[in-house]
């Protein structure tokens, strides 16, 4: 499955290069919030009184889209990006954080209003996890693990979309918009019901290619 999908994925992308009326690249940066969610943390928060809280995720790298016609496209990135997970009650919390290689691959449909164009974006999204990961908690004590040794995956793949709108600036495009972002494959090995997921702000600057 996994197999089938990539390859559909590479033969659209080979596809819409041969015919495609507008093709940028540029620089993206992301920033966020991400949390826990499934049943395993639903029993956790329940037990020990604890919930979700803000910290900030982050992204960083380039972006490659195809328009095959003014409305349709598709857009494929690649971020290394810091994922952190925090939670805790009152004034108390705890966060792992990890890091990882973020590779969305877009389906994207543009609206242009004289120099602006509003787009909705939304595909898989492969998030590859590095193995060495990090705690924190609010007295300061820091440590570090191996995700594998706790039986975390390292390859994850999520759902994802996001929207916003594209202004051109000298020559090239700023791209400003909002993204979600919702783990399918379990977080563990045994495929128990724990999942991630976060909204972030994106913003982009890309050249005609």
């Amino acid at each position: 499955m996994k197999r089938t999908l990539f390859i559909l994925i590479i033969l659209t992308l080979l596809a819409g290069t041969a015919g495609a009326a507008d093709i940028t690249g540029g620089a993206k940066l992301t920033a966020g919030d991400y949390n826990h969610v499934g049943d395993v943390y639903k029993q956790v928060f329940e037990i020990t009184d604890e919930s979700n809280k803000f910290s900030l995720s982050y992204g960083l790298g380039f972006f490659y889209n195809i328009q095959f016609n003014p409305y349709l496209g598709f857009q494929a990135e690649l971020l290394f990006s810091s994922i952190t997970l925090r939670t805790g009650s009152g004034s108390t919390w705890a966060q792992d954080q990890y890091f990882l290689f973020s590779a969305p691959v877009y389906y994207r449909v543009q609206f242009n209003f004289s120099t602006v164009g509003l787009y909705i974006m939304a595909g898989p999204r492969f998030d590859y996890f590095l193995d060495n990961a990090s705690t924190l908690d609010s007295d300061g004590i820091e440590d570090s693990y191996s995700r594998k040794k706790w039986a975390y995956r390292n390859f994850i793949i999520c759902a994802s979309a996001a929207a916003g709108a594209v202004i051109p600036v000298d020559t090239g495009q700023l791209r400003l918009g909002m993204g979600y972002t919702r783990a399918l494959s379990s977080e563990f090995t045994s495929n128990s019901k724990a999942w991630y997921q976060g909204f972030d702000i994106q913003v982009a600057y890309g050249l005609a290619l």
